[in-house]
């Protein structure tokens, strides 16, 4: 898993809990730190006793389940060009939502969030390729 999916994962966490300020009141670690996990650049990852904190917080194992479905076990089949497909596919979605979403169309928001979680998760299997490590593929997409 890539320093960019670690960053998301740490995202998706803390705005589970309810954003940096009530994620830094359920942990150990500052606003700064749990900032910080958020930002690819810097590859500072959440300590696991963070993740456990904040995902008994929230009562969601957002960032271990991830952890561990990317583990190495059996490798799953995966291949570049089906995995680029599918991220321009994902993306392409994205283009009558965006119509949606700017017309006020009633749970147009909540369609375009879904197409975007949808692009990053086909985005993550074609780095999961482009790093070697065909292991974190996802059987289903």
């Amino acid at each position: 898993m890539n320093a960019r999916r670690h960053a998301r994962l740490a995202r998706e966490l803390i705005d589970a809990c309810g954003g940096l300020d009530e994620a830094a009141a359920a942990c150990r670690v500052g606003k700064s730190s749990l900032s910080d996990y958020q930002n690819a650049c810097l590859t500072a990852f959440m300590p696991a006793d963070v993740i456990a904190d904040l995902e008994g917080y929230c009562g969601q194992a957002i960032y271990s389940a991830t952890l561990a479905e990317a583990r190495p076990s059996a490798p799953i089949a995966g291949d570049a060009l089906t995995e680029t497909h599918e991220v321009v596919q994902a993306a392409a979605a994205l283009l009558p939502l965006c119509t949606d979403l700017l017309a006020g169309k009633p749970g147009a928001v909540v369609r375009f969030q879904e197409a975007v979680s949808k692009l990053n998760a086909e985005v993550d299997d074609v780095e999961a390729i482009a790093d070697g490590n065909v292991r974190s593929i996802r059987s289903a997409s």
